[in-house]
């Protein structure tokens, strides 16, 4: 099951509504868009692995996704969206009215799912960096012990710096300046208004 629904394409309004605060009343929803047929679904909710990378996607597109990291996996650029049918015609009016309007996009099964790739590959280079830090720190620290007890083992006395640099450093940058354009693009594609 998708966020989409049974449908094969949606439009979808992302809010960040501030603690305290209410979303758009149905009424307001059914002035503003004819055949709306609208859904309403937290962020963190039932389709949560969808939303969350768009919400990823988001903070990437705020931040730069070299501001992105694992310590921000739980971003919170929006926390509900409304599904309305993909008939509707966008309403500046409605978005004037509604300042936590955060974006607004078009997405079917195949924008859906290039968005879900993207981040989680987004996710796996961010990953595999902060385990080749450890890595890193493991070489240091066996370098450290072999030297504190006297074992004699060469390859723990003297790992070849430059090879695990080369290994380690900057693992994944170009991909990530690739994946941040494709995400820039995606976002140009779907943006609804």
């Amino acid at each position: 099951m998708s966020v989409l629904g049974n449908s094969d394409s949606a439009n979808f309004i992302f809010f960040h509504i501030p603690r305290g605060h209410a979303l758009p009343s149905n009424d307001e929803f059914s002035n503003a868009f004819s055949n709306h047929q609208m859904k309403i679904y937290k962020a963190k909710g039932y389709f949560s692995y969808e939303l969350s990378a768009i919400n990823t996607a988001f903070f990437i597109l705020k931040n730069n996704i070299k501001e992105y990291a694992k310590k921000y996996a739980y971003v919170d650029e929006f926390n509900f969206v409304a599904r309305l049918n993909a008939t509707c015609k966008a309403n500046i009016f409605f978005n004037i009215q509604h300042p936590e309007i955060v974006k607004q996009y078009r997405l079917d099964q195949s924008t859906l799912k290039s968005i879900v790739k993207m981040i989680g590959a987004v996710n796996f280079i961010k990953e595999a960096n902060e385990d080749f830090k450890n890595w890193k720190d493991i070489f240091e620290r066996g370098k450290q012990i072999n030297l504190e007890l006297m074992l004699a083992d060469p390859k723990m006395e003297n790992p070849n710096e430059a090879f695990i640099a080369s290994l380690f450093d900057d693992y994944g940058a170009i991909a990530l300046d690739h994946l941040y354009q494709q995400i820039v693009d995606w976002d140009k594609k779907v943006t609804w208004l």
